[in-house]
C-alpha cells in the first residue's frame, strides 16, 4: 500500500512539472537569464528557451533580431509586450504607454518571420509594434506566415516595405488578428496591408489605413482561393491602381460582416472598383457601408470582372441598385470621414437596418461599445450610441457638454459654457496616460497611440467622463 501510495505521488508530482508555466522577462540590451524584472534576457534567447505553456514578458524598447536577421515565434509560447518592467501580473501591463517595438535590421529582412513550423493559434504575439522591415523585392514586411498559423492581439503593423504583403503576408495560414492596425506600409505589387495568398485568416476589430500598392489592393489583397473572414474592420485611405481598399482574385470569396470601406483612392485609368475589385472572385457581404472612395476611371465602390459575383446583404453601397441585398445607397452621415471619424450622425439611413444573426457571438464594435445598441445592429464598424457621439447632459448642474470627434486623429473639442479646469487621459486599464492642457477649445492628441481612452473632464460645477477611441 505504501509503496502504491508512493508511487502515486510520484505521478502528481510528474503532471505538476508538465503543466507548470514559466514566465520569462526581457529588457533592452538584456543578457541575464530571464527569470525575473531584476534579472532580464535577450528576447530571441528566451524565445529559445521557452517551451509550450510558458509566458514572455517584454518591456517597452525596441528590439532587433541579430541570429536570424528575424524574429521567429514558438509553438505554445505567449510572448506579451507592452510592460514597464515593474508589473506582477499581466492585468497590470498597459502596452499603449510601454511601446514594444520589434524592428526590422535592413534592406532585405523581415521582422517576424514563421516559416513552415506548423503554429497554431496557441502561439501568440501580444502587444508590439512592428516596423522596419526593407524587402522591397521580397514578400512579406513586419509578419511573414507560411504554412504556421499563430494569433496576433493589440499589434501594431507600421512602416514596412515589401514586394506582396509587406505588413502582413499570409501563405497556407488561418491566423487571428484581434485588435490590430495596419497602417503606411508600402509595397511594390500588391496587398501593401495584408496579402493573402491561399490563406484564410480572420480579423476581429482591425483597422487598415493609409497603405499603398504600386499595383493592387493598396489595404489588401487576396489570392488563390483565399477566403479570410473580417469582422469589425475598418479600410480606409489606401491606395493602388486597382481595388484600393480590398482585391480579390483567383477564386477568393472573402466574408466581409460590419465593414466601413471609406476614403480609399484607385488610380486606373480604365476601371478601378475603389472600394473593392474582384476578378473571379465572389466575395459575401454583411451589414457593410463602402462610401467615400475615389476612382479616376469606373466604380467607386465595387466591381466585379470575368466571373465574379458579390452577394450583399444589409448594406449600404454608393452608386449601388438598391435590390438583392443592398437597402440603400445614401449618405451614411459619416460624423466626419475627412477627420477620420465614421461614426453615424442621427438620422444615418445605416441606423438599425443590419441584420442581427450575422453578429451572433460579436459583442462590441470596433470602438468597444455594445454591438447592438437599438433594435438592430447597424451598419459598418461603429455603433451608434447616444453616449459617444451626442451631446451629454451633465447631472450636476445644468449645462451641456459635447465631445468631438469620438474617433480622432488629432484635435479632440470640448464645446461647453463653462469653465474646464482640468482633463485627464485615461486608458481603458484606468491608467492615467498624461493631464491634457486646453488650447482655446481643444487638446492635441498627436502624440497619443491609437486605442479606446477615457477622457475626464473637470469644469467649475461637476465632471464628466466620455469614451473616445484615437486614430
Amino acid at each position: 500500500m505504501k509503496k502504491h501510495l508512493f508511487l502515486f505521488l510520484i505521478f502528481l508530482l510528474g503532471l505538476t512539472s508538465i503543466s507548470a508555466q514559466t514566465t520569462y522577462y526581457v529588457m533592452e540590451e538584456s543578457t541575464g537569464e530571464g527569470t525575473s524584472w531584476s534579472d532580464p534576457g535577450d528576447l530571441q534567447a528566451m524565445i529559445v528557451k521557452a517551451v509550450a505553456g510558458d509566458q514572455i514578458w517584454v518591456a517597452a524598447g525596441t528590439y532587433q533580431p541579430i541570429s536570424p536577421l528575424y524574429f521567429e515565434l514558438k509553438e505554445g509560447v505567449k510572448i506579451y509586450g507592452g510592460f514597464s518592467g515593474v508589473e506582477t501580473q499581466l492585468s497590470e501591463r498597459d502596452w499603449i504607454e510601454n511601446e514594444s517595438i520589434l524592428k526590422g535590421t535592413g534592406t532585405g529582412n523581415l521582422v517576424v518571420r514563421n516559416y513552415m513550423n506548423n503554429l497554431t493559434s496557441a502561439t501568440l504575439l501580444d502587444g508590439f509594434t512592428i516596423t522596419g522591415a526593407n524587402r522591397a523585392s521580397s514578400d512579406g514586411g513586419g509578419i511573414y506566415n507560411n504554412t504556421s498559423s499563430p494569433s496576433y492581439n493589440n499589434c501594431i503593423v507600421t512602416g514596412n516595405i515589401g514586394n506582396y504583403g509587406a505588413g502582413v503576408f499570409n501563405k497556407f495560414s488561418t491566423s487571428v488578428f484581434t485588435n490590430v492596425t495596419i497602417t503606411n506600409n508600402t509595397s511594390a505589387k500588391s496587398g501593401a496591408g495584408m496579402y493573402n495568398d491561399n490563406a484564410s485568416p480572420m480579423l476581429k476589430n482591425v483597422i487598415i489605413s493609409n497603405n499603398t500598392s504600386s499595383e493592387f489592393g493598396g489595404g489588401m489583397r487576396n489570392h488563390m482561393s483565399s477566403s479570410p473572414t473580417l469582422v469589425n474592420v475598418l479600410i480606409k485611405n489606401n491606395q493602388s491602381v486597382k481595388g484600393a481598399g480590398i482585391y480579390n482574385s483567383g477564386g477568393s470569396n472573402p466574408t466581409l460582416t460590419n465593414l466601413t470601406i471609406s476614403g480609399n483612392i484607385a488610380t486606373s485609368t480604365v476601371e478601378g472598383g475603389a472600394g473593392i475589385y474582384n476578378l473571379d472572385s465572389s466575395p459575401l457581404v454583411r451589414n457593410t457601408i463602402i462610401w467615400g472612395n475615389i476612382v479616376t476611371v469606373g466604380s467607386v465602390s465595387v466591381f466585379d470582372e470575368a466571373t465574379s459575383v458579390t452577394s450583399y446583404s444589409n448594406c449600404l453601397i454608393e452608386n449601388g441598385t438598391v435590390a438583392g441585398g443592398i437597402i440603400s445607397n445614401a449618405n451614411p452621415l459619416f460624423v466626419d470621414a475627412l477627420a477620420g471619424d465614421y461614426n453615424l450622425q442621427s438620422g444615418s439611413p445605416a441606423i438599425n437596418v443590419g441584420n442581427n444573426d450575422f453578429v451572433t457571438g460579436i459583442n462590441h464594435d470596433l470602438a468597444n461599445n455594445l454591438r447592438i445598441a437599438g433594435t438592430s445592429v447597424d451598419l459598418g464598424v461603429f455603433e451608434k450610441n447616444m453616449t459617444t457621439t451626442d451631446n451629454i447632459n451633465l447631472q450636476s448642474f445644468d449645462t451641456e457638454i459635447n465631445v468631438y470627434p469620438n474617433h480622432v486623429t488629432d484635435k479632440l473639442y470640448i464645446d461647453t459654457n463653462l469653465f474646464v479646469k482640468e482633463l485627464y487621459l485615461f486608458d481603458i486599464t484606468g491608467h492615467k496616460v498624461k493631464q491634457l492642457n486646453m488650447v482655446e477649445n481643444s487638446v492635441n492628441l498627436n502624440d497619443i497611440r491609437s486605442g479606446i481612452y477615457l477622457v475626464k473632464i473637470i469644469l467649475n460645477g461637476g465632471q464628466k467622463t466620455v469614451k473616445i477611441f484615437k486614430l
